[in-house]
């Protein structure tokens, strides 16, 4: 983004020296200070991927942090209670709780028209074990599946939009680069709960660079 900012401003000063292009000039100006709004959002995208909170704070705070914005920006009640105890999560682990409990937020705030939501994080053994539910209106738990392969599939029948099929594909990709697991219970007009389990060696275990 910096390149391409630094070539429009090049652009925009060959275009003055030689032409003087009042209508070009101005059309190369705008573009530049899109680039600036796009950096601006790549900047914010990337610390909603990686926060800063989680190497300072770690996750329980993190999330904690995340859900009381969130909450006060949607007008929906969001409980946390963590049962985390031990050595602190591997980093790659962190990042991909918290954006899966952010693609899960999104999903309700989208589609579950909810007025509550609890997470539970619980770590037994080797294993992290992460519950989201809402109160939501629910959905049929094969129908979005099926409407999710039918859209990856290109095909016309792929539904309307109306089910979660994207945010739950979003989860599924990002538990599988770290060997995790969903499940999902819900039916119209009960609410929705997913079932995370993610696998974790013992600190003892892992490499150490």
């Amino acid at each position: 983004m910096t390149g391409l900012a630094l070539g429009l401003k090049g652009l925009e000063q060959v275009i003055e020296r030689n032409g003087k292009d009042q209508p070009l000039t101005e059309r190369v100006h705008w573009l530049r200070k899109l680039t600036a709004d796009i950096g601006r959002d790549l900047h914010r995208a990337a610390a909603n991927l990686r926060p800063s909170a989680l190497d300072d704070l770690g996750l329980e705070k993190a999330l904690s942090a995340c859900a009381a914005d969130w909450s006060d920006r949607y007008g929906v009640s969001i409980d946390i209670q963590s049962l985390v105890t031990g050595d602190r999560l591997p980093a790659e682990i962190e990042t991909v709780v918290y954006r899966v409990i952010q693609e899960g937020l999104t999903n309700v705030l989208k589609h579950a028209a909810a007025s509550a939501v609890s997470i539970l994080l619980e770590r037994k053994g080797e294993g992290l074990r992460v519950i989201i539910e809402d109160n939501g209106q629910g959905f049929d738990p094969a129908e979005a599946l099926a409407d999710s392969a039918a859209a990856g599939n290109g095909s016309a029948a792929a539904g309307s939009g109306s089910l979660p099929r994207l945010g739950l594909s979003g989860i599924r990709e990002r538990l599988s680069l770290i060997g995790g697991t969903l499940s999902i219970e819900s039916a119209p007009g009960v609410g929705t709960t997913l079932y995370i389990q993610i696998p974790v060696a013992p600190a003892e275990q892992r490499s150490v660079p």
